[in-house]
């Protein structure tokens, strides 16, 4: 059996993503575990202080993923840290740029309130409530792409 251990910062998409990847790849779970703890670190990234699963001032949020699968060699080993790291990179530019990507919706339902196409009004109000629900968490922005038509 062989178990794959990540430790990172704590975010949104951290245990699905590497789960999506590792079943790409043909992996037969046999068991996860994944608990967030708060830790303090010292300069050189050793923990210092452990403060268990609740919030608390001055620690960090970390993410704990556990994992254990068939046995697999040293190549398929390597190969699969590589996928892993490409496929965590991912996940934090999308969770970094959150916020950029929500902020251009918001921007864009302004817009159009501000100087409303040639269309319907209903149309326009439309087009507004769709944006906003998406704003309310009912999609999950990886990237945004303006195109000039």
């Amino acid at each position: 059996e062989s178990v794959l251990e990540i430790v990172n910062d704590d975010m949104p998409f951290l245990l699905d993503s590497v789960l999506a990847e590792l079943a790409e790849r043909g992996f037969a779970i046999r068991f996860v575990v994944h608990p967030v703890f708060s830790v303090t670190r010292d300069g050189e990234g050793r923990v210092i202080e452990f403060k268990g699963t609740q919030n608390a001032s001055g620690a960090l949020r970390e993410s704990f993923i556990h994992i254990h699968f068939d046995r697999v060699d040293d190549a398929r080993a390597a190969e699969t840290v590589a996928a892993l790291e490409r496929v965590l990179a991912d996940v934090r530019a999308a969770v970094t740029d959150w916020r950029a990507m929500t902020a251009r919706v918001v921007a864009q339902i302004a817009e159009i309130e501000a100087n409303p196409p040639r269309l319907p009004a209903i149309e326009t109000a439309e087009a507004v409530e769709f944006l906003e629900w998406l704003l309310a968490d009912n999609f999950t922005f990886l990237g945004v792409r303006e195109y000039v038509l």
